[in-house]
């Protein structure tokens, strides 16, 4: 029969053992406990009182307890003693119970063989307990262990509890010393490195040594699986919790496995110790590119080459950072497999910007150990080619194709025409539609009298830029001149008053006849009339006298007696993509714009010899005059 007075905490036996019980009865008058039996053998009663007293040994050794007048309870030379009043011996749980425990007492521990044991004893008071617990002590058949317990000392945190160790079992107590409400031999635990790390250099020993009475702990090191023998690297008499045992400077020793061993001792010569095995490894692994070489130019998807291997190998790296001193570094790839003379990472050099990278191998082993090899490589991925034969004629108010032959060794990322009207400062933009090549449809709305102009640009994926014209295409583009059958003037003419007239293209057939009779009819000074000025002497040409033709950049006066239309023969638009000069004679010259669109005073350009200026700077030098009649 078990009781518990701490709601079930603890446990302890009663007695009636070997009884054969019937019937149980159970009550209480104040802090005493009564248990009443009904047994084949008669009627039995045990007073159950405060305070309790339970000591519970297991495992090598014998448990005795002795009160002030050397009365014993326990196990005695394999004999169950119950001298101590109000005790119990329990052989089934090798537990002593003490009923209303009053006395002070001993409880002795005597070795029956080598091993260890544990001691469990419990003070119950009040519903409350106070505990002692002594683990894996070491014992042996000459050893006897003794333990005084002061409970209150105990309950206060204290070093409640005093031990007596006869190490020889001459009755003579051979080392005295306190502790609190654990007893053990010292912890010993190594928690870096763990077994199977590779180390190198110095490594950093970390774990614990620590006992209520420690005396000292020792760190040594001994070759191969199995040591034979040990090398001391650290004795201290300072107890470590979780912190740094020792440092180990590895570089002292040859590669190779060994074993770590932490060992502590205590005041109570008890010892402990734990090991750990390692390999070291202080050779640095390879890391070497081969392929390519410092200096070398590079381009599109580069095969990087090389080794990175080692005997403990663990992991490679390529990178590449911007410049021949990179402040940071980008990762091409992560190689967990040793490579030897072979391909480490393909880098496509695409994405980034032409210039001068470093690639860097970084190598490292299982120990930590880390090499690495750069070189340094000029990236210059070759822009997008263009094959385009300009479009130099259109048809007027008819789409016009513009295709290309584009490659790029990297991929094409875009492919656009741009495109105006003659005399426009925007461009309009298509992109090329690839097929057999790349194409794309101007609108006829822009192929017009005042010719068109266009250029193509092309992107690959990294950022490379290809036109077409290649220099400066924007402000030099293509000039497509576009043919017309016929072409009305923008307006009609003024009745009988003169106005200044010039037909801005080139006409199959440019003469006065063929631009006015058809229209104006036969000349005829009381219907009209045209002039021209005439540089050479100084005076007007009239009509049918008039030596020039209806060609771009000339003018001529004309005037009619009724307002007409007058329209054009077949011709083209003038090339806008070069300047069109006009020669001045010295005096007075009749000009006109030879372009269908207006051009600002500003872009007229002065040329005299091989030196060009503008008007107001011609003017100043006294090649024009600054005055013009319109």
């Amino acid at each position: 029969v078990y009781f518990s007075s701490d709601s079930g905490k603890n446990w302890f036996p009663c007695g009636l053992k070997d009884r054969h019980v019937h019937q149980l009865a159970f009550s209480s008058i104040n802090s005493s406990y009564f248990l009443y039996a009904v047994a084949t053998e008669g009627l039995f009663r045990v007073e159950i009182k405060d305070p309790i007293i339970v000591a519970k040994e297991h495992s090598e050794a014998e448990l005795r307890v002795y009160n002030s007048e050397g009365q014993v309870t326990g196990l005695v030379n394999g004999e169950i003693k119950n001298e101590i009043p109000n005790s119990l011996y329990h052989s089934i749980d090798k537990t002593v119970t003490i009923f209303s425990a009053t006395d002070s007492y001993s409880y002795n521990m005597v070795g029956k063989g080598e091993g260890e044991y544990g001691l469990d004893i419990v003070f119950l008071i009040n519903g409350g307990a106070n505990q002692f617990n002594a683990t894996d002590i070491p014992v042996s058949p000459t050893i006897m262990h003794q333990y005084t317990i002061d409970w209150d000392a105990l309950s206060q945190g204290e070093k409640g509890t005093t031990v007596q160790i006869d190490s020889d079992g001459d009755g003579e107590f051979e080392k005295t010393f306190n502790v609190g409400a654990t007893f053990q031999p010292p912890i010993v635990e190594i928690t870096s490195p763990v077994s199977g790390d590779f180390i190198s250099c110095t490594t950093v020993i970390t774990g614990t040594c620590w006992s209520e009475i420690f005396n000292q702990y020792k760190v040594e090191y001994g070759e191969g699986t199995e040591p034979l023998s040990w090398q001391t690297i650290k004795t201290s008499t300072s107890p470590v919790s979780n912190d740094i045992l020792a440092t180990w400077d590895t570089t002292s020793v040859t590669d190779g496995t060994y074993v770590i061993k932490v060992w502590a001792k205590d005041q109570a010569d008890f010892t402990s110790f734990a090991t750990v095995g390692v390999k070291i490894d202080n050779t640095p692994p390879q890391a070497k590119i081969i392929s390519p070489l410092s200096g070398e130019f590079v381009s599109g998807a580069l095969d990087i080459k090389g080794t990175a291997w080692d005997s403990n190998f663990s992991q490679y790296v390529v990178e590449y950072g911007e410049g021949t001193l990179p402040s940071t570094w980008t990762t091409i790839t992560i190689g967990t497999t040793p490579v030897s003379n072979g391909t480490l990472a393909i880098w496509d050099t695409q994405n980034i910007s032409d210039g001068e990278y470093t690639l860097r191998l970084s190598v490292k082993d299982l120990a930590g150990n880390i090499s690495q090899d750069t070189v340094i490589v000029s990236v210059n991925n070759p822009p997008p080619s263009i094959n385009h034969t300009p479009v130099t004629c259109a048809t007027y108010d008819e789409p016009l194709l513009i295709t290309a032959e584009i490659s790029s060794e990297i991929g094409i990322s875009s492919a656009t025409v741009y495109f105006r009207k003659g005399g426009e400062k925007a461009y309009t933009s298509l992109t090329m539609q690839s097929s057999s090549s790349y194409q794309a449809t101007i609108p006829s709305t822009y192929v017009t009298e005042r010719g068109l102009e266009y250029y193509i640009e092309v992107k690959d994926i990294g950022g490379n830029t290809t036109t077409s014209p290649q220099e400066n295409a924007s402000a030099s583009p293509y000039g497509v001149r576009v043919n017309f059958s016929s072409l009305s003037f923008p307006f009609t003419t003024l009745q009988k008053k003169w106005q200044m007239i010039s037909v801005p293209a080139e006409l199959d057939n440019p003469s006065p006849d063929s631009i006015l009779v058809d229209d104006l009819g036969t000349q005829d000074d009381t219907k009209w009339k045209l002039y021209r000025w005439n540089t050479a002497n100084g005076s007007y040409d009239e009509y049918p006298n008039i030596p020039d033709n209806f060609t771009p950049g000339k003018a001529f006066w004309l005037i009619t007696k009724d307002s007409k239309s007058i329209d054009v023969e077949a011709g083209e638009s003038v090339d806008t993509s070069s300047d069109y000069a006009i020669d001045l004679a010295s005096g007075w010259t009749q000009i006109a714009c030879p372009f269908a669109f207006s051009v600002d005073l500003d872009d007229i350009k002065v040329k005299k010899d091989s030196e060009t200026l503008t008007i107001q700077q011609a003017a100043q030098r006294g090649w024009v005059r600054a005055v013009s009649y319109t």
